[in-house]
């Protein structure tokens, strides 16, 4: 293709592409009205419409110059604000107000020489914002080129006082708002990123400071879907009362995860006392504000208390980061960023500084940078933790190795030591052990002569119908013994109770032996008080008890019975005698209350004897005090006297053998698990 060919293609073409650009100029256009706005400000009372537009062809309303939204501020005034246009497109239009505050907002429009009014706010139900859905205002505007176009926007609201009007395409408003619902989707993702992050460490680490910080987030959360729009659109569209006074009370309450953060992560408990006060003091007076903002009370001091923490927080972090907090420096930044937008829109809302990109945004860029750097620094803390957790285990795991070769050394002394201690405690189990043999085949070889120089049963056996002895020493060798001897037709039984038990009391009663058998086949002596009276005497010179104080003795109980008489002559010291008759009350006689031999003794008092007839089958009783003085049964107390006595004279009518046999189960029982406390001797004898 020449030259030629290419000019006359161009020259053709020209036209048809000077026609799209004008298209897409007309689809995509976005006209600024805000230098074209007159405004009327009524502070005594409510204009109607007809009142505004006298008012307005008289020329009371102010022009606005500037291509900047017009800032009132928090002003509750009746507002009044008119414009109008020459429409140069065919294309279908919106009309714009971004600012969703207003709580009653009133469109007019003149439309071919008619009025037609529109009724919204946040104050009404969402749906009363035409079939847009719009998160701000927006109406759909049906005009044909030429056509002149009039405006009249009534507005009454406690809410920041912010008009600024924009016509623009229907294409470009869409893009616009497509845009933006991308733009606080991301914003609102990330939050919720970062909320359910810091959660999920709370949940692992139980570290309280990141519990605020997900307060914190869920608190920005809600002050931002409140603050756009979102919140009134697909939470409550039908309760528009909820508007009334939530915004305010988000931004109050914001104070209270804020300051409880900031007290945690800074650690103001330990870093700065007054710092700590402070916030607390903060959070309280946020609390009062945002509780009492519901019913009106403060509204419109939310913004002030938030301006006031702001800068506040910012000079605590730099406080504490003085005094070493290292980490405050996240705390800093952060908090610059949050203070710079959250102070350029409460500036804005107050009508201090213009309705800009900047002071309308600004909040949400500085509490994503907050938020976001907050979240670093919790994860930088918790690496710091978890460093700190692996150097202290370190040393832990050091001083375990250490304490464990210090408790082994330690150990290994004292096993030595134990196994030293251990054989000479071996030998020395082992010479007691012997010793101990010898010992018992002494004792045991005490015992036998013990038995041989004793009577045994069966002489007892030969001389009476019937024998019953329960003899249960204490130790091997007891201190208890009966005596039996007979001349002619004379009996002689005793039983004797000696001091002492074990060895002690089988020295004793040999010797106590002796001296009875001395008294009756030596000195011939058949009256019972005599041969007591001899044993007492000789007792006392065998023990030298004149010179020297020996408290041993013994306690005795002595019978005579002469057969051709059939008389017994009984004579006790300390010690009684039963007698149970057939078909006759048992009788126990009592013995003198003098014993025998022991150093301190009533000499006053003598051993009184007692004469008895008896008959066939009559049985004798003689008894040490063994069995009466065990403790046993249920409340540990002494078997006693009386209860020995019934049991004897219930088992009277029985064989000795059987006598025996039970008098040993009911001592056993009555003894228990308990440790006998004497040697016990019972003899029965049926005449």
């Amino acid at each position: 293709m020449n030259i030629k060919n290419i000019v006359l293609v161009l020259c053709v073409m020209a036209p048809w592409l000077a026609l799209a650009k004008q298209n897409s100029d007309s689809v995509n256009f976005n006209l600024n009205l805000n230098s074209t706005i007159k405004y009327l400000k009524s502070e005594g009372r409510k204009l109607t419409f007809q009142e505004a537009l006298d008012k307005l062809e008289n020329g009371q309303f102010n022009s606005n110059s500037l291509s900047l939204p017009l800032n009132f501020g928090y002003d509750s005034s009746d507002f009044w604000f008119y414009t109008e246009y020459i429409d140069h497109n065919n294309v279908l239009k919106i009309l714009e107000l971004p600012y969703p505050y207003h709580q009653y907002l009133d469109l007019y429009i003149n439309e071919r020489g008619n009025w037609n009014k529109i009724e919204t706010g946040t104050l009404l139900p969402f749906d009363s914002r035409g079939s847009l859905k719009p998160l701000d205002y927006a109406w759909p505007v049906s005009s044909q080129k030429g056509d002149s176009i009039k405006l009249m926007i009534n507005i009454r609201s406690k809410a920041p006082v912010i008009v600024g009007l924009n016509l623009r395409s229907q294409t470009s408003y869409l893009n616009t708002v497509e845009n933006v619902n991308l733009a606080y989707g991301l914003f609102f993702g990330a939050l919720m990123v970062m909320l359910l992050y810091n959660l999920f460490l709370f949940v692992i680490i139980r570290d309280v400071t990141y519990l605020y910080y997900v307060f914190l987030v869920l608190a920005n959360t809600a002050v931002f879907a409140t603050v756009t729009g979102y919140a009134f659109k697909y939470i409550h569209p039908e309760a528009p009362e909820i508007n009334l006074y939530i915004k305010e009370f988000l931004i109050a309450f914001l104070t209270i995860p804020t300051s409880l953060f900031a007290i945690s992560f800074l650690e103001l408990k330990r870093y700065s006392k007054a710092a700590y006060n402070v916030l607390l003091a903060m959070l309280c007076i946020g609390a009062f504000i945002s509780i009492s903002t519901l019913f009106g009370v403060t509204y419109g001091f939310s913004s002030l208390i938030i301006s006031f923490q702001a800068p506040l927080l910012l000079v605590i972090g730099v406080i504490v980061r003085i005094k070493g907090n290292k980490i405050a420096n996240f705390y800093i930044i952060a908090w610059s960023g949050y203070l710079v937008g959250g102070l350029a829109m409460t500036l804005r809302n107050r009508g201090v500084l213009p309705a800009t990109f900047l002071t309308d945004h600004g909040a949400e860029f500085g509490t994503a940078l907050d938020l976001f750097l907050l979240a670093l620094a919790l994860a930088y803390k918790y690496k710091r933790i978890r460093n700190e957790k692996s150097q202290l285990q370190r040393e832990n795991i050091r001083l375990v190795e250490q304490q464990n070769e210090i408790l082994e050394e330690r150990v290994r002394q004292r096993t030595e030591l134990i196994n030293s201690t251990l054989e000479m405690v071996k030998h020395q189990h082992e010479d007691l052990m012997s010793r101990s043999s010898e010992m018992n085949s002494s004792i045991d070889y005490a015992l036998k002569i013990q038995q041989s120089m004793f009577p045994d049963k069966e002489k007892l056996i030969k001389s009476f119908r019937d024998v019953m002895l329960f003899n249960q020493p204490k130790e091997t060798v007891s201190g208890d013994f009966f005596f039996f001897e007979k001349i002619n037709n004379k009996l002689f039984v005793a039983v004797v109770d000696c001091t002492g038990h074990g060895v002690p009391g089988a020295l004793m009663s040999m010797a106590g032996y002796n001296l009875f058998y001395d008294a009756i086949n030596v000195e011939k002596l058949d009256n019972p008080s005599a041969i007591l009276e001899y044993v007492e005497n000789h007792l006392h010179l065998r023990l030298n008890q004149k010179e020297k104080i020996v408290k041993d003795g013994m306690e005795a109980a002595i019978c005579m019975i002469d057969t051709k008489t059939k008389q017994v002559h009984f004579c006790g010291a300390q010690r009684p005698l039963l007698v149970v008759r057939p078909e006759s009350d048992p009788e126990l006689i009592k013995g003198s209350k003098r014993s025998i031999g022991g150093y301190f003794q009533n000499l006053e008092e003598g051993f009184y004897e007692h004469t008895i007839d008896y008959n066939d089958n009559t049985c004798l009783y003689l008894f040490s005090d063994g069995f009466q003085d065990q403790f046993g049964g249920l409340n540990d107390k002494k078997y006693l006297s009386k209860n020995m006595v019934q049991k004897l004279v219930t088992l009277s009518g029985l064989k000795g053998a059987y006598q025996e046999m039970k008098l040993a189960e009911e001592f056993n029982s009555w003894k228990g698990e308990k440790e006998q406390v004497d040697d016990v001797l019972i003899l029965g004898l049926k005449l």
